[in-house]
Protein backbone atom coordinates (compact mmCIF):
# COMPACT_ATOMS: atom_id res chain seq x y z
CA UNK A 1 0.00 0.00 0.00
CA UNK A 2 2.84 2.53 -0.57
CA UNK A 3 0.96 5.17 -2.08
CA UNK A 4 -2.44 5.44 -0.66
CA UNK A 5 -1.71 8.80 1.20
CA UNK A 6 -1.05 10.32 -1.96
CA UNK A 7 -4.55 9.20 -3.41
CA UNK A 8 -6.03 9.91 -0.23
CA UNK A 9 -4.31 13.49 -0.35
CA UNK A 10 -5.13 13.65 -3.84
CA UNK A 11 -9.00 12.29 -2.70
CA UNK A 12 -9.04 10.02 -5.75
CA UNK A 13 -11.53 7.50 -4.06
CA UNK A 14 -11.84 5.14 -6.98
CA UNK A 15 -8.42 4.53 -6.90
CA UNK A 16 -8.14 4.58 -3.43
CA UNK A 17 -10.85 1.95 -3.23
CA UNK A 18 -9.21 -0.52 -5.79
CA UNK A 19 -5.84 -0.66 -4.01
CA UNK A 20 -7.71 -1.17 -0.23
CA UNK A 21 -9.54 -4.11 -1.48
CA UNK A 22 -6.02 -6.05 -1.73
CA UNK A 23 -5.60 -4.83 2.13
CA UNK A 24 -6.28 -8.48 2.77
CA UNK A 25 -3.70 -9.68 0.96
CA UNK A 26 -1.34 -7.95 4.07
CA UNK A 27 0.38 -10.58 6.33
CA UNK A 28 -0.83 -8.85 9.78
CA UNK A 29 2.59 -8.64 10.84
CA UNK A 30 3.07 -6.10 8.54
CA UNK A 31 -0.12 -4.22 8.22
CA UNK A 32 1.35 -1.52 10.27
CA UNK A 33 3.87 -0.97 7.55
CA UNK A 34 1.76 -0.93 4.68
CA UNK A 35 -0.60 1.41 6.12
CA UNK A 36 2.12 3.89 7.93
CA UNK A 37 2.19 6.88 5.55
CA UNK A 38 -1.76 7.46 5.18
CA UNK A 39 -1.80 6.77 8.80
CA UNK A 40 0.54 9.57 9.46
CA UNK A 41 -1.37 11.74 6.58
CA UNK A 42 -4.43 11.45 8.87
CA UNK A 43 -2.38 12.88 11.68
CA UNK A 44 -0.92 15.76 10.19
CA UNK A 45 -4.71 16.37 9.03
CA UNK A 46 -5.99 15.76 12.69
CA UNK A 47 -3.16 18.29 13.94
CA UNK A 48 -4.25 20.88 11.36
CA UNK A 49 -7.93 20.90 12.65
CA UNK A 50 -6.51 21.12 16.08
CA UNK A 51 -4.51 24.24 15.54
CA UNK A 52 -7.39 26.00 13.71
CA UNK A 53 -9.33 25.19 17.41
CA UNK A 54 -6.44 26.47 19.12
CA UNK A 55 -6.10 29.57 16.70
CA UNK A 56 -10.13 30.12 18.09
CA UNK A 57 -9.26 29.38 21.66
CA UNK A 58 -6.50 32.00 21.63
CA UNK A 59 -8.15 34.99 19.44
CA UNK A 60 -5.75 34.54 16.90
CA UNK A 61 -7.70 32.51 14.06
CA UNK A 62 -7.95 33.50 10.55
CA UNK A 63 -11.65 31.34 11.24
CA UNK A 64 -12.48 34.01 13.43
CA UNK A 65 -14.78 36.43 10.82
CA UNK A 66 -17.10 34.03 9.07
CA UNK A 67 -15.17 30.89 11.07
CA UNK A 68 -18.17 28.59 10.30
CA UNK A 69 -18.09 28.69 6.45
CA UNK A 70 -14.35 28.71 6.87
CA UNK A 71 -14.05 25.86 9.30
CA UNK A 72 -16.29 24.01 7.53
CA UNK A 73 -14.49 23.86 4.52
CA UNK A 74 -11.37 23.13 5.78
CA UNK A 75 -12.89 19.94 7.44
CA UNK A 76 -14.64 19.15 4.29
CA UNK A 77 -11.32 19.62 2.91
CA UNK A 78 -9.26 17.73 4.80
CA UNK A 79 -11.50 14.81 5.58
CA UNK A 80 -13.77 14.11 2.37
CA UNK A 81 -16.78 12.28 4.01
CA UNK A 82 -16.65 9.89 0.45
CA UNK A 83 -12.94 8.77 1.04
CA UNK A 84 -12.90 8.74 4.97
CA UNK A 85 -15.84 6.82 4.87
CA UNK A 86 -14.11 3.99 2.55
CA UNK A 87 -11.28 3.43 4.59
CA UNK A 88 -10.72 -0.13 6.62
CA UNK A 89 -11.35 -0.65 9.92
CA UNK A 90 -7.34 -0.33 10.47
CA UNK A 91 -7.76 3.28 10.54
CA UNK A 92 -11.06 2.85 13.32
CA UNK A 93 -8.90 5.22 15.61
CA UNK A 94 -7.88 7.67 13.02
CA UNK A 95 -11.25 8.41 11.93
CA UNK A 96 -12.46 8.84 15.44
CA UNK A 97 -9.62 11.60 16.62
CA UNK A 98 -10.80 13.03 13.77
CA UNK A 99 -14.45 13.35 14.85
CA UNK A 100 -13.13 14.09 18.19
CA UNK A 101 -11.08 16.92 17.12
CA UNK A 102 -13.81 18.00 14.79
CA UNK A 103 -16.59 18.30 17.59
CA UNK A 104 -14.10 20.04 19.68
CA UNK A 105 -13.49 22.47 16.83
CA UNK A 106 -16.98 23.15 16.43
CA UNK A 107 -17.80 23.46 20.02
CA UNK A 108 -14.92 26.20 20.73
CA UNK A 109 -17.00 28.10 17.53
CA UNK A 110 -19.65 27.86 18.62
CA UNK A 111 -18.52 29.30 21.93
CA UNK A 112 -16.88 31.89 20.53
CA UNK A 113 -19.88 32.99 18.40
CA UNK A 114 -21.92 32.86 21.68
CA UNK A 115 -19.41 35.19 23.56
CA UNK A 116 -19.75 37.27 20.11
CA UNK A 117 -23.00 37.47 20.47
CA UNK A 118 -23.09 38.46 24.51
CA UNK A 119 -20.83 41.75 23.77
CA UNK A 120 -22.57 43.05 20.46
CA UNK A 121 -25.16 45.56 21.47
Amino acid sequence: MPHCWKLFRKTQLHLLLSILKYKDLINDAEINIAFRDLDKELSNRIAEIDFAKNEIEEGVSIYKENHFSKSTTLVKNLFPPDITNALPRYFQSAINRAAESINFLMLVMITDYEAQQRKSP
